[in-house]
């Protein structure tokens, strides 16, 4: 767009434009769709919170610095002094990113946040300057794309040139000295440096392909070489912003003119002599990437005509094997420009903070509200295809609607069309000369269960094309809109997944394919398609949708960006993976969300699939756990040692992957600690015990068989409390699936050293600790029962009230015609397992002890269990009110789950499930855990205290009353404690 406004009144604003403004500034880019995640890619950018927020860049083209005091921005045309910007500077040419988060913060020394959000769907976006003109705007900008940037091209516009100064390849000169004589001058430009060698940059030796000037004569005689690059500068005053890109190895000083400039690797200024030598050691890898330094500070120093630039390269040593020396200036020249000739679009490429680059994707007639997701057509009922189309640069003279129907190459492919859409009252177009556009595709093109794709393509009367969908990224974004025709004949209780690939072969390889699909009445257009699984795959496949396009997989849950279609593995039922995952749920443990799901693969009934939510951020998100934290996916090992032994081999890291793996390598070292005190103070201070102790209850309950060296996810609260978490992953190989479980199958300590699977190595560190401490494993027989009793109920349970036999009928019922196989194998799990659980390990069977001996399963707690408080801390010594505490203390000789339970009055807490507090042991509740482990006296971190945060306020110094309650609200306990002077 163009133009050149101010607003006089709302109505006025038709178009995007600059006020003619002495100090200018602009909106040059923004982003309504951010979806950024780490890794960071290029373009992509999280606030200091490492949120995804929404941002906009603003831009000082001008000469001058702007002081942003009283400017506002605004997505309200009726309210233009939304948000208004603190006192601070924008130098000439600076960029300056301002973060649409809606957290509305000010600080001049931090990020600047907008106390409104952005609307990708589109809406206007306004700058406002001091005297309440609109200095800039973009008046209801169109809908927005997941990690696709909207602005000003600044290429067209020429609003910053970049300029090679010093090119790869350059000549330069290189002279290693002998002595301290030359001082400083050999860095001037009018320094005499005929005698030197010459040649191109890289100087070097060693590095192939990046040396043009070789210095390998230096090794053995001097760690240091002298270089200098000469160069021309035209227009030095234009020069906003200066950069020096490096490869280099081991170090350098650049001097500029006769300056120094920048330094890496380098000794200081005293230290620095004719044979100074490099501090560090840099790597090979690291050495052929160029590294940029910002020296823009020093532009001040080019003079017109002749320059230098002149390093003092720096090997370690002076038998270093290699030396390289490579560098790049690049100036960058901001001018005055008419922004009145400046073309606004989308910019494929987001440079957040830097000038835009590269071409706009669509400049064409803008197109809006495009029929999506219509109801399903009936297969005799036309579909009316409708879009708003007017004009971004020149008048609308065309617009059409292609269309398609099935995508199977070896079906209907052929049915395609191409048809105008008409806005002149025909052919279904419901008012003429309103804008909106109109076409329909013939119910005869179609019939049941067929597919349906849609695009919209525009053109204006200078020939600029536009479409819609934009079908910016071929492998991360929808080329079509689309829906499926009913399908009445096919009849199904269970949810139904269509998808519709050209070559659904290459769907079901590691290599993958694209599809199109339709689930609940949504269309999800060149989803990337796979096959998954590890040991085997057996038809699993992975569904891996385009950003800002996340799958609603439930309403009553956030979308996805993949998820997995599992076959049923080794069970026969198909039953047992859902019922897993829904028993570690109800357990108190986090799990990934599962159910079956009816596949329709180009038309036809492809098998019954079994949905299952990948452990990712979202996964994260959905639990309420911090999507930073670091997570690893503990897969087959290479090795034959136990699992947690050692990080050889079998872990994955998911997430965090800029870092090492020193977190997991302190687990190992933890669990293999040489005295159970140091394996007890690790476990007590790195664990969320309450979440394992649910996640190993329910473990027992489906007899896992498959978990112990593989199969399951560790995750760490890293910025948080610090603690593991542990997360089940592929549970075919439950409910009496038993494998090579072995002679331990049964026994709830199955997979410890002292019960291992078949053939003696098969086993889990971690496990065995868990297992085998005093204090865990009495918390884990004590949520086991509170477990057993809420799911797996007694022998001799009424048949209508079992829940498990109960939960298998609805879910037979549910998949009625489309199962292969039997749930009659799951049935028969139940009854042998309750009498293991609740007979042959109770705590009094003296007996018959089952393989492996009796676990000591407790009775039930009684309904008026006693809890006390014990000792409080409300002034920490430190000043720190963190640091206060309370704790509880189990005066019983058994274990008690207080899962559920709460803390009320000053304080606020709900004991998180799995909290269990051992026979006449404590419990430390602390608003902080990481800050009440590092208190510096008793009770603290490192002494096997358990505790669990964080609790919501603080307590008074002035003295209170907390309450405990159970889960049924009856009062156990009251602490009054009086105030401090």
């Amino acid at each position: 767009m163009r133009g050149s406004l101010r607003l006089a009144a709302a109505a006025m604003l038709s178009m995007a434009g600059l006020a003619a403004a002495q100090e200018a500034l602009v909106i040059s880019e923004f982003m309504a769709a951010n979806t950024s995640r780490t890794p960071l890619s290029a373009g992509e950018l999280l606030d200091k919170d490492g949120e995804s927020s929404d941002w906009i860049e603003i831009w000082n083209p001008s000469s001058v610095a702007v002081n942003l005091e009283g400017w506002f921005l605004t997505d309200n045309l009726n309210n233009l002094m939304k948000w208004e910007f603190p006192a601070a500077a924008l130098a000439p040419g600076g960029f300056l990113v301002v973060f649409a988060s809606g957290k509305n913060q000010r600080d001049p020394a931090a990020e600047f946040h907008t106390s409104f959000a952005l609307a990708a769907g589109g809406e206007s976006l306004a700058l406002v300057a001091p005297d309440g003109t609109v200095a800039h705007a973009y008046v209801d900008y169109p809908p927005q794309f997941a990690d696709v940037s909207y602005g000003m091209n600044s290429a067209d516009a020429g609003l910053a040139t970049a300029e090679v100064l010093v090119a790869q390849g350059a000549e330069a000169t290189a002279l290693v000295p002998t002595d301290g004589s030359l001082g400083s001058d050999w860095t001037l430009a009018g320094f005499n440096d005929a005698h030197w060698l010459h040649g191109t940059t890289g100087v070097g030796f060693d590095y192939p392909g990046n040396v043009g000037l070789d210095v390998a004569a230096m090794r053995g005689v001097n760690p240091t070489v002298y270089v200098r690059i000469p160069f021309r500068v035209e227009d030095e005053a234009s020069v906003n912003r200066l950069t020096l890109h490096m490869k280099y190895e081991d170090g350098f000083v650049a001097y500029l003119n006769g300056f120094e400039v920048v330094r890496s690797n380098a000794p200081s200024q005293a230290s620095l002599s004719w044979n100074a030598a490099a501090t560090e050691n840099r790597l090979d890898s690291d050495a052929v990437v160029f590294e940029d330094f910002d020296i823009s500070a020093h532009a001040n120093r080019l003079v017109p005509g002749d320059n230098v630039l002149a390093i003092q390269g720096l090997n370690i040593d002076l038998i270093s094997s290699d030396l390289l020396i490579l560098p790049e200036l690049i100036a960058v020249h901001i001018h005055e420009v008419d922004l009145s000739t400046v073309l606004e679009g989308y910019l494929v490429q987001p440079t957040p903070g830097a000038p835009n680059e590269g071409a706009l994707a669509q400049i064409g007639p803008t197109i809006r509200d495009v029929t999506e997701n219509p109801p399903p057509p009936d297969p005799d009922e036309d579909l009316v295809i409708t879009a708003r189309v007017v004009q971004t640069l020149a008048p609308v003279v065309g617009v059409m609607l292609t269309w398609q129907v099935d995508l199977d190459v070896l079906a209907r492919m052929e049915t395609h069309d191409t048809v105008p859409m008409v806005d002149d009252g025909t052919g279904g177009d419901a008012t003429a000369g309103d804008g909106v556009y109109t076409a329909i595709i013939p119910a005869s093109a179609y019939e049941e269960g067929s597919l349906i794709r849609w695009r919209i393509d525009a053109v204006d009367s200078q020939g600029r094309t536009s479409r819609d969908p934009l079908f910016l990224r071929p492998d991360d974004s929808p080329e079509y809109y689309g829906t499926v025709a009913q399908d009445p004949t096919l009849s199904t209780s269970l949810p139904v997944l269509y998808w519709f690939s050209e070559q659904p072969a290459r769907t079901r390889t590691r290599s993958g394919g694209r599809a199109s699909v339709f689930f609940d009445g949504e269309f999800y257009d060149n989803v990337f398609v796979r096959e998954r699984g590890a040991y085997t795959t057996n038809g699993s496949q992975k569904f891996v949708f385009n950003r800002g396009h996340k799958f609603r997989f439930s309403p009553e849950h956030p979308r996805v960006r993949e998820f997995n279609l599992n076959s049923n593995g080794s069970d026969s039922s198909y039953l047992r993976q859902p019922l897993a995952f829904e028993t570690m749920r109800k357990a108190g443990s986090p799990a990934s969300l599962s159910f079956l799901m009816l596949s329709v693969c180009n038309g036809n009934v492809d098998r019954v699939g079994i949905f299952i939510e990948q452990v990712d951020e979202e996964f994260l998100e959905r639990n309420s756990l911090d999507p930073a934290g670091a997570l690893y996916k503990f897969v087959q090992r290479s090795s034959s040692a136990p699992v947690f032994n050692d990080i050889s081999s079998g872990i994955e890291k998911k997430s965090r992957e800029n870092e090492g793996r020193d977190d997991v390598a302190a687990i190992v070292a933890g669990l293999n600690a040489s005295s159970e005190q140091r394996r007890r103070a690790f476990v007590f201070d790195r664990f969320n015990l309450p979440q394992m102790m649910c996640y190993l209850a329910a473990r027992c309950l489906l007899q896992d068989t498959d978990d112990i060296r593989k199969n399951f996810y560790f995750y760490c609260d890293s910025d948080g409390t610090g603690e593991w978490s542990i997360f089940p992953w592929d549970k075919d190989w439950t409910f009496g699936v038993v494998g090579d479980g072995g002679v331990y199958t049964t026994h709830p300590f199955l997979g410890a050293d002292s019960h291992p699977k078949a053939g003696g190595s098969q086993w889990s560190v971690y496990l065995s600790v868990m297992y085998h401490l005093p204090e865990t494993q009495e918390m884990f027989l004590r949520r086991l029962r509170t477990v057993m009793d809420e799911q797996l109920q007694p022998p001799g349970t009424p048949a209508d009230q079992l829940l498990f036999e109960n939960r298998i009928n609805e879910m037979v019922n549910q998949a009625r015609g489309y199962l292969a196989g039997s749930a009659s194998s799951l049935r028969n799990y139940f009854p042998p397992r309750r009498m293991q659980l609740y007979v042959d390990h109770s705590i009094h069977n003296n007996t018959n002890p089952p393989a492996g001996g009796v676990a000591g399963i407790p009775d039930p707690q009684p309904e008026d269990v006693s809890i006390l408080f014990g000792d409080y801390d409300c002034h920490p010594v430190s000043g720190n009110q963190d640091e206060e505490y309370i704790e509880l203390i189990n005066p019983n000789a058994y274990a008690v789950d207080i899962s559920g339970w709460k803390l009320t009055g000053g304080i606020e807490h709900e004991f998180a499930p799995g909290t269990v507090i051992i026979s006449g042991g404590s419990l430390y509740v602390s608003p902080d855990v990481r800050a009440f482990r590092q208190r510096e006296t008793y009770p603290t971190g490192g002494q096997g205290l358990f505790v669990q945060g964080n609790y919501r306020g603080h307590l008074s110094s002035r003295g209170e009353t907390i309450d405990l309650q159970d889960r049924s609200e009856r009062l156990v306990a009251t602490l009054m404690y009086p105030g401090v002077d």
